[in-house]
């Protein structure tokens, strides 16, 4: 199967595109500052906000996995919708259009966010639970996933839509660039890269961590459930662990204890909500690579 990945230059970008090539696919990559450097990869170059880019990507391409896109500022909200919105509605025009001068019926996979749920009150969360996003980027996924949903029952699609959780670990020794996040950040403090890490309530919430190995094995695996005229919508996340169990693997990492700032007024665990995987495990995925340890340990030893 021909799959083109977008976004395929970014952190979660290169694991997926070595898992979908191990899997046995031909995979081409859209990216637009970032290189793919795989040898047995086809490069396009572009923007997914433009058409002209996009279109000669998605020609002949069996499946679209549609990673690009960006958190970003709290400050931006009209800017998370024109990149996650207008992104996913550029790609997904480009393909129904090339796809209906071929006849053919493409597979568009989405990645999602498990912040569309916001913060749950039951864990673990199905997918069949209310979303509730708290802010723009997550209301901006959501979007899109219902984009995909309509543009499904066209019968010109097929559609999946993953709600990744806590992305984390190395690919090649590359790890996770952003120090805002958990792992990262707290062997950043640990270091002395930074001051000290933040932690929303008291330390002991547990969040899922999921190995971007084990993400790019959740898309092959979506991919392969994938039917016309459907949109089905999976959880991808991990074991799990505590910001208090990351400050402590960080410590055992560096020899030296991260500085922690719990969020003031938050009292007790922030309820942060852990992925109920069931429904993508029954296609046959596994999270293989995703104990805390060994996530830890990956970032600390990563460039």
């Amino acid at each position: 199967m021909r799959v083109l990945v977008t976004g395929a230059g970014g952190y979660l970008g290169r694991a997926v595109v070595r898992q979908l090539v191990a899997g046995g696919h031909r995979v081409s990559a859209l990216v637009h500052r970032t290189p793919v450097a795989q040898p047995d990869v086809e490069l396009f170059h572009g923007d997914v906000l433009d058409p002209e880019a996009v279109l000669p990507a998605v020609r002949g391409a069996d499946a679209v996995v549609h990673l690009a896109g960006q958190a970003g500022s709290a400050a931006r909200p009209a800017w998370h919708y024109r990149l996650n919105v207008g992104g996913a509605a550029t790609v997904l025009d480009a393909l129904t259009a090339a796809a209906a001068a071929a006849d053919e019926t493409p597979a568009f996979l989405l990645a999602s966010t498990g912040d569309v749920y916001g913060r749950a009150g039951r864990h673990p969360i199905r997918e069949d639970a209310r979303a509730r996003p708290r802010d723009a980027f997550a209301d901006a996924k959501l979007a899109a996933e219902h984009l995909l949903g309509w543009a499904a029952g066209t019968g010109r699609i097929a559609a999946a839509s993953l709600r990744v959780f806590n992305a984390a670990g190395a690919v090649d020794g590359a790890g996770d660039p952003d120090d805002a996040h958990t792992i990262p950040g707290m062997l950043a403090a640990a270091r002395g890269r930074v001051a000290h890490f933040v932690v929303s309530g008291d330390g002991s919430a547990v969040r899922d961590f999921v190995h971007v190995l084990d993400i790019g094995s959740a898309f092959a695996t979506a991919l392969r459930g994938c039917r016309a005229g459907e949109h089905h919508v999976f959880n991808v996340g991990g074991p799990g662990a505590s910001a208090d169990r990351i400050a402590q693997l960080a410590a055992e990492q560096t020899g030296a204890a991260p500085a922690v700032v719990y969020r003031a007024g938050e009292i007790g665990p922030a309820p942060h909500p852990r992925a109920n995987t069931a429904k993508l495990r029954r296609l046959g995925w596994r999270a293989e690579h995703s104990d805390p340890a060994l996530l830890v340990r990956e970032q600390a030893a990563a460039r």
